[in-house]
């Protein structure tokens, strides 16, 4: 349901992707998904309505089954349609289907997009957002997948889109600087609770191993397109390159008796319907029918889930048993205490979420250890400068005091050269201000290994004569970890631990027992059994 470049169509979205699969090809587009201005709205009672004057359609079938669409539209009754990065859950639905390729033409066609190495890249401000977007889909996908749901997946070639990782460098000097963005990437099936590998390429001839799959190919052989091969398929081989064994699709079931189908394209053919003609049709005019393929692919993914039962009529589905009352009012009463479960269960998590970022005080570097530490400080009471390009990692003020930091993450040991380097944060301060502030070097050192594993020495004592005539403060990320939970619990006071670090001289002392951060160490994982054929 989107669009080529219309200015009227929703989203920005292109005019060509209107349904899953090949959407951005023209020959698949369907009569009735669109007019000029009558962008399809989701429905009621399965029905799907065109929001200006022109077509109505109305779809209906047998036993009802809750279907979404995620960036791709489903022909079948009641099939509802969300772009992936809205906020639609996929918990209310039974089968959700998703095309990476055409979130990635949704993406690519926003107003906001640029280009870095040839892929779609989001700016600044929407950056935060599409990482959110896909840490929180791979949630709900994976928990979709345990609640023995199904989640169908068209196969595409790894879709890659940038975004800004908000890190600044400059180059340069004087009127000739230069402000570096910092780009990294992202797949869009980075969403998928699974890794696999799949390779660009395209191609009609698809046979199956599995005779129920193979029927439906064989029912409607002008209708499947592939357009990636499975290097590492996820489960067992659903579809192949015809004569090969070139998997373009694969069939898992996972825990919980959910099943992830990765299928070949499904394009929505043409049947002849123009975009341009005249709007003003009769509203009640009935245009389409389901599209049989899909039906025919929604009762095969029933049958794989058990539900081969035969269907019931809408007016059988209607009649109520002497039981249906008493038993609707406890669904009502047990789906709402569900919700508010379910609302629990969310806010624990987040808080969890937000727990696991002070992890990164012991295992990151860079821009990520920085904001971190920043957090902690700003915990303590400190108030934070903003941050500027080429200075010192951290400025900060408190009771009238200022003080600089500086920050590393390293796999080793601290050096004389991460003291120099304070000391020389400490000099500007005093040549620009005339106050000398103080000197804090935080290091997150031997960051690879466990921090139960951590015994070597983290300040080398060649250093500490340095420091400490400078009078420089020596933290330890996991120190400043153990503060943070300190204050945090109400063990202590935040103006006491900053009161310590400013009169601290040298290594700070204590604040190193894992078990008042950890109390019960490191998970353990216990294996009841030997792996059977385990590879060596």
């Amino acid at each position: 349901m989107s669009a080529a470049s219309s200015p009227n169509s929703p989203q920005g979205f292109p005019r060509a992707s209107i349904a899953c699969g090949t959407a951005g090809d023209v020959r698949y587009r369907r009569a009735a998904t669109t007019t000029q201005k009558g962008w399809l709205q989701h429905g009621t009672a399965g029905m799907l309505i065109a929001q200006s004057r022109t077509r109505i359609i109305t779809l209906t079938i047998g036993r009802k089954v809750r279907i979404l669409g995620l960036d791709c539209f489903v022909p079948v009754p009641g099939a509802e349609y969300a772009h992936f990065d809205s906020d639609t859950s996929l918990y209310e639905y039974d089968i959700a289907f998703w095309d990476p390729a055409a979130t990635y033409r949704h993406y690519d066609a926003a107003s906001w997009r640029e280009h870095y190495s040839g892929f779609a890249s989001f700016r600044e401000s929407e950056s935060a957002q599409f990482v959110f977007t896909l840490t929180r889909r791979r949630t709900e996908f994976e928990e979709f997948v345990k609640m023995g749901r199904v989640l169908v997946i068209l196969t595409a070639a790894p879709q890659i889109m940038g975004y800004d990782t908000g890190k600044r460098t400059q180059s340069g000097t004087g009127k000739a600087v230069t402000t570096h963005r910092h780009i990294e990437f992202k797949a869009l099936q980075d969403a998928l609770p699974f890794k696999f590998r799949a390779v660009q390429a395209k191609g009609s001839r698809i046979d199956s191993p599995r005779e129920d799959f193979g029927a439906l190919l064989r029912k409607y052989p002008d209708r499947w397109w592939y357009r990636a091969i499975l290097d590492s398929p996820v489960g067992l081989p659903l579809a192949v390159v015809a004569g090969t064994d070139k998997v373009v699709g694969s069939i898992n079931k996972g825990p919980g008796g959910g099943i992830i189908l990765q299928l070949p394209d499904l394009p929505i053919i043409d049947d002849g319907y123009n975009e341009d003609e005249d709007e003003d049709d009769d509203e009640s005019d009935i245009v389409d029918d389901p599209d049989p393929l899909y039906v025919d692919l929604i009762e095969w993914i029933r049958q794989l889930r058990g539900g081969g039962e035969s269907t019931l009529p809408k007016w059988a589905e209607d009649l109520q048993f002497g039981e249906d009352i008493a038993r609707g009012t406890q669904l009502f009463t047990l789906e709402q205490e569900l919700q508010q479960l379910m609302a629990k269960i969310a806010e624990l998590r987040a808080e969890r979420a937000r727990d696991d970022r002070w992890k990164h005080l012991i295992t990151s570097s860079g821009t990520q250890l920085e904001e971190r530490v920043g957090e902690a400080f700003a915990l303590f009471g400190f108030d934070l400068s903003p941050p500027v390009a080429g200075r010192r990692d951290l400025h900060l003020t408190w009771q009238g005091r200022t003080a600089v930091v500086e920050v590393k993450g390293i796999k080793k040991s601290a050096a004389e050269a991460n003291a120099a380097q304070l000391e020389k944060w400490v000099s500007s301060e005093l040549s620009e201000t005339g106050k000398i502030p103080k000197g804090i070097l935080v290091v997150n050192g031997w960051r690879e290994i466990p921090i139960t594993q951590r015994t070597e020495i983290l300040f080398p004592h060649q250093m500490l004569q340095y420091s400490v005539a400078r009078e420089h403060c020596l933290l330890s990320g996991f120190q400043i970890l153990t503060m943070v939970r300190a204050v945090i619990r109400g063990d202590v006071q935040p103006e006491d631990v900053a009161g310590s670090i400013m009169s601290c001289i040298g290594v700070m002392p204590g604040w190193e027992s894992i078990t008042d951060v950890f109390p019960d160490g490191p998970l353990e994982v216990v294996h009841d059994s030997e792996p059977e054929n385990q590879a060596h």
